[in-house]
């Protein structure tokens, strides 16, 4: 079985699918960039994040803000 990271996990329930399933329908949907359909939901991801909790990135993300991140993230459907 493979161990897929916990934010790709998140991404796969958000789509309905299971990781395999959405790697597939990824490939499909964007056959020049691989993982783009994932990028481009963190990204929203983040921002959606930032504006509820009003937090700022200056230059990054610090380790708080990404613990914090990632427990909303595994609250949100």
């Amino acid at each position: 079985m493979k161990t897929y990271n916990p934010y790709f996990v998140a991404y796969c329930k958000s789509q309905g699918r299971a990781p395999e399933a959405q790697l597939t329908h990824d490939n499909k949907r964007w056959p020049g960039g691989k993982m783009a359909g994932f990028m481009l939901w963190m990204r929203e991801a983040w921002s959606k994040w930032s504006d509820e909790s009003g937090e700022v990135k200056h230059g990054s993300w610090s380790t708080e803000q990404t613990q914090v991140f990632a427990s909303w993230l595994g609250r949100t459907p």
